[in-house]
Formats: C-alpha cells, sequence, structure tokens
C-alpha cells in the first residue's frame, strides 16, 4: 500500500506557525473531508492544543510518560490516516530541540545533537512518507522578533540583555542552510517557503497551497500576532526580575495596548540595534543565511537606536496604574480564564 503524506511543518518561529496553527485546528473537520487530518493533540493524553507542541516536546525527552504518549500517539495516527491522504503535524519546537544539553552558540555541537532529534523524530514517523516544510524571513528581522518575545515571555535572565548580546546567544538559530541540510539529511527533501512572500498572499493561504487545498475560507483577521513597540520593549526588559507574573501580565498588556501617543510613543521610527557596528556584526556571523534566494542583501536603514530613561520608567509606572485601575474587572476576568498576552478579551 502507498504510504500517506506526512506534512511537518517545523517552524521557524516567528513566521507565522501560530496562526496557521489554528486556522488548520479551526477547519479540522474541512481538511478530513478533503483527504488531509490535522489529527488533535488528546489522542496522546495530552492537553489539546492548535499546534502538535506536546509532541515535539515528548520526542525531545527520555522520560517513561514520554515515550509511551508517543508510540500510543503514532499508532493512533497510523490508523486515523487509512483511506486519506495526508496528516499535518506543525511544531516550530522541532526546529529548535536537540537530544541532550547543546549551546545554540556552538554550532558545531548543537547540530550534531538537533541531527540526533530529528532521526528519532523519523523513526517515530515511520509508515509515512515525510514531507517536511519550513519558513524562514530576513535573519535581522527574525533577531529583533525573536528577542520581543523573549523579553514579553520573560524566556531567562537574557531577556535583559540588549538586541545584540541576546542574538549572539543564538547562533545555530539563524544558521539557516544547516537547519535544511539537517532536516534533508534526516527526513528527505525539504520545502523551503519565503515568510514575505507568504504574508503577501496570506500565510494561511500559503501553507493550504502548498499541502493542495483549496476551497476553505480566509481567515477575517490579521494573521501575524502584534508585538510591543520598541520603547515598550526596553521598558519590559527592565523591570525587576521578581515581579510576579500576574504582575508582569499586566505589563505586557498595557504595552501591547497603550494608546499611541502614551508612555511608548516615538516621533520618528527607532531601532532596537544600538548601532551600524552591532548590526554589521550580526549579519557578518550569519552571512551564510543570506544565501537563500528569496531573502534581501541585509541594508542599514540608518535610524536612531530607541531610547529610555529612569524618568520614562517612572512616567510609565504611573501611567500604567492608571490603565491598571481602569481595566482592573477586565484583568481579572482574563486571569480567572488564563487568557495568554495575545488572547482576545472574554465576552
Amino acid at each position: 500500500m502507498t504510504k500517506p503524506d506526512l506534512y511537518l511543518h517545523v517552524g521557524t518561529h516567528k513566521t507565522g506557525t501560530t496562526a496557521i496553527q489554528e486556522y488548520l485546528a479551526r477547519y479540522r473537520e474541512e481538511l478530513a473531508g478533503r483527504g488531509l487530518l490535522y489529527p488533535d493533540t488528546r489522542a496522546g493524553f495530552w492537553k489539546s492544543t492548535a499546534g502538535h507542541h506536546p509532541l515535539a516536546h515528548a520526542l525531545a525527552r527520555d522520560r517513561w510518560k514520554d515515550r509511551a504518549r508517543r508510540e500510543v500517539y503514532r499508532r493512533w495516527l497510523a490508523r486515523s490516516t487509512r483511506g486519506m491522504r495526508a496528516a499535518i503535524i506543525s511544531a516550530e519546537p522541532i526546529y529548535r530541540h536537540a537530544l541532550g544539553p547543546a549551546a545554540h552558540n556552538r554550532p558545531e555541537e548543537w547540530f550534531a545533537s538537533h541531527i540526533a532529534y530529528l532521526q528519532r523524530l523519523a523513526h517515530w514517523a515511520r509508515g509515512f512518507r515525510i514531507r517536511p516544510v519550513v519558513y524562514f524571513r530576513q535573519p535581522e528581522d527574525m533577531a529583533v522578533s525573536l528577542y520581543k518575545e523573549h523579553v514579553v515571555r520573560r524566556g531567562s535572565r537574557s531577556a535583559r540583555n540588549r538586541l545584540p548580546e541576546f542574538a549572539s546567544g543564538l547562533r545555530s538559530v539563524f544558521a539557516y542552510p544547516e537547519h535544511i541540510a539537517a532536516l534533508e539529511e534526516t527526513l528527505g527533501p525539504t520545502e523551503v517557503r519565503d515568510y514575505t512572500a507568504a504574508r503577501r498572499v496570506g500565510l494561511e493561504t500559503d501553507f493550504l497551497n502548498f499541502v493542495g487545498v483549496s476551497g476553505i475560507p480566509a481567515p477575517a483577521r490579521a494573521s501575524v500576532r502584534t508585538s510591543p513597540g520598541n520603547r515598550a520593549t526596553l521598558w519590559l526588559s527592565g523591570l525587576p526580575a521578581d515581579l510576579s507574573r500576574r504582575d508582569h501580565t499586566r505589563r505586557v498588556l498595557f504595552a501591547l495596548r497603550a494608546d499611541p501617543e502614551g508612555p511608548f510613543h516615538e516621533p520618528e521610527r527607532t531601532t532596537l540595534w544600538p548601532d551600524r557596528a552591532a548590526f554589521e556584526a550580526f549579519v557578518d556571523r550569519h552571512r551564510t543565511a543570506y544565501e537563500l534566494p528569496f531573502l534581501d542583501e541585509p541594508r542599514w536603514r540608518d535610524l536612531p537606536p530607541a531610547r529610555w530613561t529612569p524618568a520614562d520608567d517612572d512616567a510609565t509606572e504611573a501611567a500604567f496604574r492608571v490603565w491598571e485601575a481602569e481595566n482592573l474587572d477586565l484583568l481579572r476576568r482574563r486571569e480567572s480564564q488564563r487568557l495568554t498576552f495575545y488572547q482576545p478579551d472574554p465576552e
């Protein structure tokens, strides 16, 4: 019997993966009617999520519980795709996972561990014809977007670093050719897609075009999540490390929703790169990434760096307190439902 295809969407981060996952999850029934399974994660005894992050994480671990769940999920997936032409797994953590400790700023060591992870994934997907797909965007733009996300989510102490120091610890993330080579070595021929071009037609539409599906309604909202502005990012990065999760989350919402003329107002465009030298050092370090044919030659835009002062801190904290008091009921309702920063307000 012919093996069904397994479209394996592996990222990258900050290329609209969440938007694509939420869209595919919303139209599971319509996709199934066209012979494509977008599986729910509950079959692996995980919480139901739009993306398949629980599977990606389970493949990176060796606990008996993770081994059992991923095997149960594999068998369920094999049964559920009988008579269908393909299944879709979407999980951007696949792009960053490695087996065992490996530092992103030591690419040779990291890629050896990453390939081991991909080999485990390939073994898990036996019985399918794997068709990997990965989206790439301009490295300098991805660095800024990753930095903002890291600050918003307080990923680690490095969230308090400046952009150049943060990016320097992620050398393997921007090694695009090495990622493509690793995917093709372990999973087979890989579809490499242009994030910028995909945004022009719509991220969801572009992905459906790749998997050969048409006739499903386009999303009625913008696909790309809003990130904090540059000055708001500087404010968030300097918040006290011992701030509670609740108080940090409230400040992130304030940063995302503040009046454009409020405390984060910028009379002219700015950059998070402190100067041209830092930008060019990043570009030189990741020169091979720009060999992808759809990426533009990086160009310094000569924008002033964003600034933040102690006086800005004081004024913004006062504005936040007023906003918090005015929106306290809404904030409490959001917290009772454990909504993330980017989810809409409850009805």
